[in-house]
């Protein structure tokens, strides 16, 4: 593993919270946009406000989060399938949760914090 400064660390971690908010908003507002607007089917707009919000994260942590220095297409695949397993532990984590007799919100607020940690772990050390 490689040596790790907690200061830099620090601030690349706010740079991924950074770039993470501003694919969500973009999610939500593209997603948002094409049904509301131009009346797309939810599942139809929200997989295109996926596909946009996919680019803006990877373009965002590939320049500016990790700054990294390896060819974009040797990064993308790593980073779709983090991106996906990201999703897969949400539904798992929930999954695992409705056994656990709490608020369903709650379940909700647990996964939104343990995601993005496992996220960056896996961005950090596997993908950049």
């Amino acid at each position: 593993m490689r040596d790790v400064d907690i200061r830099t660390e620090a601030f690349r971690l706010v740079r991924f919270s950074i770039v993470g908010g501003g694919a969500t908003i973009v999610h939500m507002a593209v997603s948002l946009s094409l049904a509301g607007f131009f009346s797309f089917a939810a599942q139809i707009a929200n997989l295109i406000a996926f596909l946009t919000a996919f680019c803006v994260s990877f373009l965002g942590h590939y320049f500016y989060t990790f700054k990294s220095q390896q060819a974009m297409i040797r990064v993308i695949p790593k980073f779709a399938i983090a991106a996906v397993s990201g999703y897969a532990a949400s539904a798992l984590l929930l999954f695992l949760l409705r056994y656990v007799d709490i608020d369903g919100q709650i379940k909700l607020i647990l996964a939104a914090i343990v995601v993005p940690i496992v996220s960056y772990l896996i961005n950090r050390f596997w993908v950049f």
